[in-house]
């Protein structure tokens, strides 16, 4: 199943919407036109190595930014600043997932020149593709081709999920409550690579020794902003068994320098 909206999956007339079915609107022409022909990833060889990046507080001081860019391809999310963080997560991004709310709440729905400016400032530290996610409900589904067309003639290419996609994870890995991005990116990356090492995965305010953990490694929002939107700890447990399993490695020390 394709996981991405393209021009060879993608008539005009389809419609496309948010995580909630809700939003839809109509894919004409002029929006098909700024699909990809096809799939990046249909016809490329999986990657050896990837790395996929969470925004835990975890990653606080772990010097793991060096091993994060040593592998192949490496995927984040929510486009987190890059600068000031790179000896902790790393600076090398092959793709990042972008749910619309950042653009709500950091960007003003990009509703004037300032907003842009500040968007375009902040993907620039970005190359590669950016995963539109739409786990949004108050944000208009249009959003995504303002985002588009906001990126052009920089290093990023945008990509549109399929939200079809998301439920068919969502009932493969037997989840109640709605994917985070982190998970969503995860299972791609299953589809994508030979060796996965994930980090900065951690749905504690607490590490392994009762220290304090911050929400996110760049300290711009408090575990109060936590809606339980999505249900960290059992994405976490589902996580550390494939870890055991060996599907993947899963990261949350200190990197040997």
């Amino acid at each position: 199943m394709d996981f991405i909206y393209t021009q060879a999956n993608t008539p005009v007339g389809r419609d496309y919407h948010n995580s909630y079915f809700k939003g839809s609107i109509t894919i004409d022409e002029h929006r098909r036109q700024k699909l990809p022909q096809i799939s990046p990833f249909s016809n490329a060889s999986r990657f050896k190595s990837c790395a996929i990046i969470g925004n835990s507080g975890i990653l606080q001081n772990t010097c793991c930014g060096r091993e994060i860019d040593s592998y192949q391809f490496v995927m984040r999310t929510n486009v987190q600043p890059i600068q000031g963080y790179r000896d902790d997560a790393g600076s090398k991004t092959s793709l990042v997932s972008l749910n619309p709310t950042i653009i709500q709440k950091s960007y003003g729905l990009l509703n004037d020149s300032h907003n842009v400016t500040m968007f375009q400032k902040a993907m620039s530290e970005y190359k590669g593709y950016i995963l539109w996610i739409p786990n949004a409900f108050s944000v208009p589904t249009t959003m995504a081709f303002n985002v588009s067309d906001v990126l052009q003639n920089t290093r990023l290419n945008l990509l549109l999920s399929d939200v079809k996609y998301f439920k068919v994870l969502q009932s493969f890995w037997n989840l109640k409550k709605q994917l985070s991005s982190g998970l969503i990116v995860f299972s791609m990356g299953l589809t994508l690579c030979d060796e996965l090492h994930i980090y900065g995965f951690w749905p504690f305010p607490f590490d392994w020794d009762g220290n304090d953990v911050p929400y996110h490694y760049t300290e711009d929002y408090s575990w109060s902003t936590y809606k339980k939107t999505h249900d960290f700890p059992e994405e976490f447990d589902l996580l550390t068994k494939l870890h055991s399993q060996g599907v993947l490695k899963l990261h949350a020390d200190k990197c040997i320098m």
